[in-house]
């Protein structure tokens, strides 16, 4: 699991272009990448489905003091 944001931000990207470009049949590429986006919704409920479909939304990176 990703705990920091930066560290999912960066990630991201290249998530999405492994579920994009694996060898499955279809429904399951298409169910995976449903699942990626329904998870990065609940992560960053500020992120437009547009920035999500791309695979390289602009996640806000959050100050982590204390």
């Amino acid at each position: 699991m990703v705990e920091r944001d930066e560290e999912l931000k960066a990630q991201v990207p290249h998530v999405w272009q492994t579920i994009q470009f694996a060898p499955l049949p279809e429904p399951i590429r298409e169910r995976l990448a449903e699942v990626l986006k329904f998870w990065l919704f609940e992560r960053f409920p500020s992120l437009s489905a547009e920035e999500i479909a791309s695979g390289k939304p602009a996640l806000p990176v959050v100050s982590r003091l204390g």
